[in-house]
C-alpha cells in the first residue's frame, strides 16, 4: 500500500500552480555589433578609428593578421566606461556588452578604416532585448530572457512578462508551465531551454532531462532553468506552450 505522503526521494517539488506559476528572470544583456564588411580580411597598414558614445576609440593599426586586428579593435572599445565587455563572437563581428545600469543606450559609431591597399566598411547592429509588459518571452543558454521571436518554435515560449524590462533588469514572468522540480542534466554543456525525458536515474532518485536529440511538440517536457555537466542537479520547468 502506498505510503500517504509519498516515498522517500530527491525529485522535491519546488514550486506549484497557485491560479498561476510565476518565477523572476534576469534580462538578457544589452549589446550592440560591430561588423566588417564590404573589402575584407583587413591588410597590412590598415588604421582603423571609431568612437563608443561619442568617445573615440584609440586608433588601432593592422597587426599580424585579420583576427588579430579584430581582437584588437576589442580590446579599445572594451575601455569605454560605458562597456562591460567587447569580444570577437565570429570571423568579422565583435560583440559589445553594456555595463549596467551606467549605459542604458550604449552606441558605436563613426567606425572607419584608412590606409593599407583596401579598406574594409563597417556597420552596427543592436539587441537591445527590450521586454514589454505582456510580451512572450524565451530562455537563452546562459539562462537569462529575451523577446520570443516570430518565427521560433512555440516550445521555446517560457512565458509572458508580467512587468517591462531592459538588459540587466529582473522581471517576473507569468510561465506556461505549472510547475517547476528538481532533475538532472542528463548530457555534459547542458544549457538552458527545452529538454526532453531520458530516463529516470534510480540510484540518484531524479529524472534526468536532455536539452539534445529531437526536441519537438512529441517529445518536450518543459524548459530547463539552469545549466551544467552531467549528473548535475538543475531546476525545470514542466509544461509548456
Amino acid at each position: 500500500m502506498p505510503a500517504p505522503f509519498g516515498s522517500t526521494t530527491k525529485a522535491f517539488i519546488l514550486k506549484s500552480e497557485s491560479h498561476k506559476l510565476h518565477e523572476e528572470f534576469e534580462v538578457d544583456d544589452y549589446k550592440v555589433t560591430l561588423t566588417a564588411g564590404g573589402t575584407v580580411p583587413m591588410v597590412s597598414s590598415n588604421v582603423i578609428n571609431g568612437k563608443v558614445n561619442g568617445t573615440a576609440i584609440a586608433a588601432v593599426t593592422y597587426a599580424t593578421d585579420h583576427a588579430t586586428t579584430m581582437a584588437l579593435i576589442a580590446v579599445e572599445i572594451a575601455k569605454n566606461p560605458n562597456v562591460a565587455s567587447a569580444s570577437v563572437t565570429a570571423t568579422n563581428v565583435i560583440t559589445v556588452v553594456a555595463k549596467y545600469p551606467e549605459s542604458a543606450n550604449l552606441a558605436l559609431h563613426e567606425f572607419v578604416t584608412t590606409a593599407g591597399s583596401t579598406q574594409c566598411t563597417w556597420s552596427y547592429g543592436v539587441d537591445n532585448n527590450n521586454i514589454k509588459k505582456g510580451q512572450l518571452v524565451k530562455l537563452t543558454t546562459s539562462g537569462t530572457v529575451e523577446p520570443l521571436a516570430a518565427g521560433d518554435k512555440p516550445q521555446l515560449a517560457l512565458g509572458f512578462a508580467v512587468n517591462e524590462g531592459h538588459g540587466g533588469d529582473l522581471i517576473t514572468v507569468m510561465m506556461a508551465a505549472f510547475a517547476i522540480v528538481y532533475c538532472e542534466a542528463y548530457a555534459a554543456s547542458h544549457v538552458p531551454g527545452p529538454v526532453r525525458l531520458a530516463a529516470f536515474n534510480a540510484t540518484t532518485g531524479y529524472s534526468e532531462v536532455d536539452d539534445g536529440g529531437t526536441i519537438d511538440h512529441t517529445t518536450i517536457i518543459g524548459n530547463c532553468l539552469d545549466s551544467g555537466n552531467d549528473g548535475a542537479v538543475v531546476r525545470v520547468a514542466i509544461g509548456s506552450l
